[in-house]
């Protein structure tokens, strides 16, 4: 995530619990966000909207939306 002016992020929300991310705690204008994807034993389309939340005035937050297809 690329920012105007430093923050550090306070949250990344997610709804699938598949999805884990790891968050640093220094201020930055540019972060970069390692995720790590749990498949499991299922195949199909994924769809998913992440919110990042940072500490910039207002509450800022960045939105995106992971998607791939899981295959056997």
């Amino acid at each position: 995530m690329r920012a105007a002016e430093a923050c550090t992020i306070t949250a990344v929300e997610c709804d699938d619990p598949r999805f884990h991310f790891e968050v640093g705690q220094a201020a930055k204008t540019l972060h970069f966000i390692p995720v790590t994807f749990q498949a499991g034993d299922e195949p199909g389309q994924v769809a998913v909207k992440i919110r990042i939340c940072t500490d910039l005035a207002g509450g800022k937050t960045a939105e995106l939306t992971a998607s791939g297809s899981i295959q056997p």
